[in-house]
């Protein structure tokens, strides 16, 4: 694997999350509507930057980032969702495996980063990977499941 693939993986999974995650957005119901509603359009919006992002560092990479509809859709790692109604117990589940699924993207993308000297993209997945593991705490306490010793 290398850096230039990995980027393209997450540019082309962004593009699907991001896609996803309005699916979810859209189809929420229940008690907490409005706070799920409002957390899946926070994640929509960072799918969007990530997106940009990874095709941006390709470009200053000197390579072109994926273009195309067919591209993102052979490129994307993750499976389609199908469910056209989700409750809160759903949404978060589907929020934590997203975020577990980014947390092990940006940790690889980490390590051929540094196989490849190449510290400016190791350096922008460190500053994700920050980002997710304080989602993945805030997501713990959400659901009633955060530890401490």
């Amino acid at each position: 694997m290398s850096v230039a693939n990995q980027l393209k993986i997450i540019q082309a999974n962004a593009h699907a999350y991001y896609l996803q995650l309005h699916q979810v957005h859209w189809l929420v119901q229940g008690p907490r509507f409005k706070a799920m509603h409002e957390m899946t359009e926070s994640y929509y919006e960072r799918m969007s930057e990530l997106y940009d992002d990874a095709g941006e560092r390709l470009l200053q990479k000197g390579l072109l980032p994926l273009l195309q509809q067919k591209e993102l859709m052979q490129a994307a790692t993750i499976a389609e969702l199908s469910a056209t109604r989700f409750d809160e117990k759903e949404v978060l589940a589907y929020v934590e495996s997203m975020l577990n699924h980014w947390h092990e993207s940006f940790k690889k993308l980490v390590d051929v980063a540094e196989e490849e000297g190449d510290r400016v993209t190791a350096g922008m997945a460190d500053e994700q990977l920050e980002t997710l593991e304080k989602d993945i705490w805030m997501l713990k306490a959400t659901k009633g499941e955060a530890s401490y010793l």
